[in-house]
């Protein structure tokens, strides 16, 4: 059995920003109500594997662990410690008091496709919008682009007006920019009109068609209205006009650019789809230590998000951090036992990392039975009980529309939000 992990002092008192005391420093924030929370959804493609990072589940032979392989802790945040990994630890060093982890949910199928739209809206048959399209149809500000899928895969089957994708190929930069027209099939012939020229146009004809018909008094309230419109257009051009909306297949910089649609009051949420290092994502039914780069430039790379936010501005005057809730699954686990090939094969429970604004971090929800399949769970503590309930990606769900001001019940959902996670 692996030892647990031994701090020296000075990395003790590093953890997390903890005190001499031990107790958790809290950092200092304005607390955003749930109206203005924003939302930034990593998804790793492919099923990724607990044992890894989540799921320290040492001396039980059923479950074969990495040679190497340490638990570690910081506060109520267990883990898997690699000397491969030092993101790992170096993350929840920094972050654990923003950072909660659940544990034992189920996604009961061990389809990819069905999974993932499990894991996106807690419908498995695609009768319902995902989590993320759900709360950007509910923002209070009326964002220009509700919701911006970077890359990856969403599910929009009433509210697919308020998803903007970016495209596989980068189509949304050549809409703004223009080029768009020159690429089409019968392209447009001339100067190729940008999102501005667009826009303009289209501001013109409604503004004629209102005056048309409008009295004298009407006049001024649509003349007024009409340049108040012009100069809202005008803030937001420009800061679309700064944000790069192309796919560079590099995480770091895609969740900068996420991060940028945030700070701007673009969006309310953005979704991207992680397929790791290599780009051949987390099934790895062979080979199932390829798994361990992915998981180290995920966590470098939330290190750097996280840290990003707490130095933008929000929009409703907190930091981004504050106001943003980064939310990091997978649609599936990973077999407990190492196959002939050296991988895993698919399994049907899994863990999810929530982490920023609007929660209560530092502390783990759900846990393990000694199968390897989820705990019964009380929803209001996080805490294992047998008179609980199974975890499900419904709670999950819950627990972010709950976080953003949509009602679960109102949506839905039969499950309510795991009150213990909610700031």
């Amino acid at each position: 059995m692996a030892r647990p992990r031994h701090w020296t002092r000075r990395q003790a008192l590093a953890l997390a920003g903890t005190s001499v005391l031990g107790a958790p420093l809290v950092r200092p924030a304005r607390a955003a109500s749930a109206a203005d929370r924003r939302f930034l959804f990593v998804h790793c493609i492919g099923g990724w594997d607990p044992f890894m990072v989540f799921a320290p589940l040492f001396g039980d032979s059923r479950i074969e662990l990495e040679a190497g392989a340490a638990p570690a802790a910081v506060g109520d945040l267990a883990f898997v410690d690699h000397p491969d990994r030092p993101a790992v630890a170096d993350f929840f060093a920094t972050w654990a008091d923003q950072t909660a982890l659940i544990h034992g949910i189920e996604s009961p199928s061990i389809n990819h496709a069905t999974c993932t739209r499990l894991m996106f809206t807690g419908d498995g048959a695609g009768g319902t919008d995902d989590w993320g399209t759900l709360l950007a149809h509910a923002a209070s500000d009326a964002p220009l682009l509700p919701m911006v899928v970077l890359s990856g895969t969403w599910y929009a089957r009433t509210l697919g007006d308020v998803v903007v994708p970016v495209g596989v190929r980068g189509q949304l930069s050549a809409l703004i920019d223009g080029t768009a027209t020159s690429e089409a099939d019968h392209p447009v012939a001339g100067p190729a009109p940008g999102v501005r020229d667009l826009l303009d146009a289209a501001t013109t004809a409604r503004l004629d068609a209102r005056l048309t018909a409008a009295t004298d008094d009407q006049v001024r309230a649509v003349l007024s209205a009409a340049a108040g419109a012009r100069r809202r257009q005008d803030t937001l051009l420009s800061d679309i006009e700064g944000i790069s909306f192309g796919r560079t297949g590099e995480l770091q910089s895609d969740l900068s650019s996420a991060a940028d649609l945030l700070e701007a009051g673009l969006s309310r949420c953005v979704r991207l789809g992680y397929s790791g290092f290599d780009g051949t994502g987390f099934d790895t039914h062979s080979l199932n230590f390829r798994q361990s780069p992915s998981f180290e430039e995920l966590f470098a790379a939330l290190d750097g998000l996280l840290s990003d936010l707490g130095l933008r501005a929000g929009p409703a005057g907190g930091s981004l951090l504050d106001e943003t809730v980064v939310v990091v699954t997978s649609e599936m686990g990973r077999h407990p036992q190492i196959n002939a090939r050296e991988g895993r094969e698919h399994w049907t429970w899994t863990s999810a990392l929530v982490a920023g604004g609007g929660i209560r971090g530092g502390q783990t929800l759900g846990g393990w039975t000694s199968d390897v399949t989820g705990q019964p769970v009380d929803p209001t503590t996080g805490l294992a009980w047998e008179g609980g309930e199974t975890l499900s990606a419904q709670h999950l769900g819950a627990t972010l529309l709950a976080l953003g001001d949509v009602d679960p019940a109102g949506v839905g959902l039969s499950v309510g939000p795991l009150g213990a996670l909610l700031g």
